[in-house]
């Protein structure tokens, strides 16, 4: 186990080296969909991303935002009240916005083509990136909602929660016919996962993790779980798939759906796990306290490290230079960043009006989502604080309980 461990370690740092070999100066990563690439690990490429942060604008909305996508300098989000919005990601304008008739709650695809938005009327909707200019429309089911949808290799996968799976080629500016469409029993949980020619999701009313061939639809097999799963992530360096089952994470052979293993973390966990350096990360929520991330082996399902971290985890951790970020709610916090490999906390963002809801990373950029229904972007501090988030956890650890909101205030 130990020498695995260097390896990981090494692992890592040679893949952080050659990341960074790859960036331009002043531009950074995309994080184009829900869970930022089509295997849904929620690990960005961004090695850059700077550490301590502060908010650089702020999008105050109309409603309760969806989980924001970047590309090409542009940031995605929809709203409650209907709103797909475009906005620039260096000054925080608004570049063009397209009005639905009904919530846009879950988060676009983007490719290097379109932008591709499952509606809650049934339908499949591309719309130019740079624009906002709708180029066509194809219906996925009739009158049903939306569960997520994934760009992947020239493909588009939309998902509804009724359990239709629907995959069609991209075609610039022309609806054309599916390649395939299923539907699935037992409903579909969240967008699928994409990754070595397969196509996976979790049932929302079954308990089970379904594999498709990506190229014909056919199933390929159904693994029970018989608990409520979180959407599935594929880790197709190991060949595995993992997902969140209520308290444990269940990790299944991507070849054949056999068990791998499981991992009781004996509390909660917040939506899915993050795939990245060969670990598994989740957040948990116990009944009373704080809240936990932990790293588990993906190869063995072995605990590798567990920190508490203020506050309650509120989001799904992602993952960019070897940190997991999420939204929090408490110690005036609406977000928290934690290392991956000692566990130390090396950013929080602060907000005393309210609590983060979804993070995601994108053009060394972090977008934080709150309950108030803003998008926050934070870029690097002009000034580096007198102390660290960490060092001031540790302070106020030692000072006692706090007298108002907060152990990081």
């Amino acid at each position: 186990m130990f020498n695995r461990r260097i390896g990981l370690v090494v692992c890592a740092i040679a893949m952080s080296l050659s990341g960074c070999m790859g960036l331009k100066m002043g531009s950074g990563p995309d994080w184009p969909m829900v869970r930022g690439n089509p295997a849904a690990t929620a690990e960005s490429p961004d090695r850059e991303i700077a550490s301590p942060m502060e908010v650089v604008w702020v999008f105050p909305s109309g409603g309760e935002l969806s989980t924001p996508v970047v590309m090409d300098g542009l940031v995605y989000v929809g709203g409650t009240d209907g709103v797909l919005t475009a906005i620039s990601v260096g000054n925080g304008r608004v570049v063009w916005q397209d009005r639905q008739v009904m919530p846009v709650t879950v988060a676009p695809a983007i490719s290097d083509r379109a932008l591709y938005l499952v509606t809650y009327t049934g339908e499949l909707l591309a719309i130019d990136k740079k624009t906002g200019k709708r180029l066509w429309r194809e219906q996925v089911a009739a009158a049903h909602h939306p569960a997520g949808v994934v760009a992947a290799d020239g493909t588009i996968y939309a998902a509804t929660i009724e359990g239709t799976l629907a995959a069609r080629q991209e075609v610039e500016d022309v609806a054309g016919k599916w390649q395939w469409k299923i539907q699935v029993v037992g409903g579909i949980s969240g967008a699928p996962a994409v990754g070595d020619g397969r196509v996976v999701v979790s049932t929302r009313t079954k308990g089970a993790v379904v594999c498709f061939d990506a190229g014909t639809g056919e199933e390929l097999w159904r693994t029970a779980v018989n608990k409520s799963l979180s959407p599935p992530a594929v880790y197709t360096i190991h060949k595995r798939v993992v997902v969140a089952a209520e308290e444990q994470v269940v990790a299944l052979e991507l070849e054949d759906g056999e068990q791998a293993w499981t991992f009781d973390a004996r509390a909660l966990i917040v939506g899915e796990p993050a795939l990245a350096s060969g670990l598994a990360i989740i957040a948990t929520v116990p009944e009373a306290g704080e809240s936990s991330l932990h790293t588990i082996d993906v190869y063995n399902g072995k605990e590798v490290m567990k920190r508490r971290i203020p506050g309650h985890a509120l989001s799904s951790p992602i993952i960019a230079n070897h940190a997991a970020y999420l939204a929090t709610s408490g110690a005036n916090q609406e977000y928290v960043a934690v290392g991956l490999w000692l566990g130390d906390i090396v950013d929080a963002g602060y907000n005393d009006k309210a609590f983060g809801k979804t993070v995601c990373v994108g053009a060394n950029r972090l977008f934080v989502t709150t309950d108030s229904g803003e998008l926050r972007c934070y870029g690097p501090a002009a000034k580096a604080p007198e102390e660290t988030p960490y060092e001031r956890y540790r302070r106020q650890i030692q000072e006692g309980p706090p007298t108002s909101r907060g152990s990081l205030r």
